[in-house]
């Protein structure tokens, strides 16, 4: 967020401020939210272990990336996939 400050010759506080008003998000909130998104997606459609989608999502931590996403999905990435395997084996079952 500094560097971005910088870029734009504004306080960091006032770059946060306009991020917000803009987005309704803070700027961090905006990335976790957003890392989630990206790894929600790959715990559905993709065989990578958590502990890689973890990594590719920014996380260097594999337990903070389950903290967090726990914290914001409302279930650890393992049940959240799990929970998305059955829904599309559901729905291949069904056609």
């Amino acid at each position: 967020m500094s560097e971005i400050s910088n870029i734009l010759d504004i306080d960091r506080r006032r770059f946060s401020d306009i991020f917000k008003e803009v987005t309704g998000l803070s700027p961090v909130k905006y990335l976790v939210e957003y890392r989630l998104k990206e790894a929600k997606r790959l715990l559905k459609f993709s065989n990578y272990t958590i502990s890689e989608i973890a990594d590719m999502t920014g996380y260097n931590d594999c337990f903070y990336f389950s903290k967090t996403f726990k914290k914001n999905v409302g279930v650890c990435p393992r049940k959240y996939r799990e929970i998305n395997d059955n829904v599309i084996k559901g729905i291949i079952i069904k056609k």
